[in-house]
């Protein structure tokens, strides 16, 4: 088993900029050389690669790594929403995450496997003007609300999340 992890440290004032406007589709564009994709078809284009050692040029992340920062994007987002709806302000976050990947069926030796992602630890410490009970009420609606952080529960994946007060 693989553990996939980030650490990132996100301003929550960014999150604030939360537009609920309908989005374009994404859309595909040509697959470029050395197994990267380019994703078009909105206002901004971005580029998924891979290490040079698995045939790519490692000059952006790859799926796995993007698949990491949707999840915290997506958890630091609705933590500006909610925050605003207990009426708390947040300086920051600093999010930890590891997941556990289990590469069988990528690699081709167990094309049955169901669930190559074995577990999620979610580590966030909040700087805010909030109380701790607030902050507690924060991390239960994003344990609730985050479709990311649903997507993997819903699928079977042991997410674990401590998230508390700086």
């Amino acid at each position: 088993m693989h553990m996939i992890c980030c650490h990132h440290m996100c301003n929550a004032c960014v999150a604030e900029l939360y537009v609920r406007s309908p989005q374009p589709p994404f859309t595909l564009g040509p697959s470029l050389a050395n197994f990267q994709v380019q994703i078009t078809g909105t206002p901004w284009k971005f580029v998924i690669d891979e290490p040079e050692s698995d045939g790519g040029k490692n000059q952006n992340a790859n799926p796995m790594q993007f698949f990491i920062g949707s999840l915290v994007s997506c958890e630091n987002e609705l933590a500006a929403v909610v925050a605003s709806e207990l009426k708390i302000k947040i300086e920051k976050i600093e999010w930890d995450v590891e997941l556990g990947l289990n590469l069988d069926g990528f690699e081709g030796e167990d094309l049955k496997l169901e669930q190559p992602y074995t577990s999620a630890r979610i580590t966030a410490t909040v700087v805010t003007d909030g109380t701790a009970e607030q902050v507690a009420s924060l991390a239960a609606s994003l344990h609730a609300r985050c479709p990311i952080r649903r997507l993997l529960v819903n699928s079977g994946v042991d997410v674990q999340s401590e998230i508390t007060k700086a």
